[in-house]
């Protein structure tokens, strides 16, 4: 029989894992959660997730989301952006501060404090 979890954000730590890109990550056996705050100027540099797909939840602010081959989209609070696994794209702040939650299946372990390796 699995067992339930329940933690609070707070718990966890807050990573910088870009210049001004905030995290709290959190994995569970199939997928990951975590929530990012972005404090504007913000840019995270053209990447694929090459096993995940990855949901954008916007709470706060707007984010410039740039995808190989589309037009580029301004999410804005309560948007959801769903990326697929293999698609080049790439991040950066609109004019101001952002805050989402952004789920990845399967879980992304690099996201865990301690992980040594290549991020994107």
């Amino acid at each position: 029989m699995a067992n339930l979890y329940v933690r609070n954000w707070e718990e966890f730590p807050v990573v910088e894992v870009q210049p001004n890109n905030f995290r709290r990550s959190v994995v569970g056996e199939n997928m990951g959660i975590n929530y990012i705050s972005v404090k504007h100027p913000m840019r995270i540099p053209n990447h694929v997730h090459v096993e995940e797909e990855q949901v954008m939840l916007i709470q706060k602010g707007r984010i410039n989301i740039h995808m190989d081959g589309q037009d580029d989209t301004i999410a804005k609070v309560g948007d959801i952006v769903v990326i697929p696994k293999g698609m080049a794209h790439w991040l950066e702040s609109d004019g101001c501060d952002c805050e989402f939650i952004e789920i990845f299946s399967p879980r992304r372990v690099q996201n865990l404090i301690g992980f040594i390796g290549r991020i994107f």
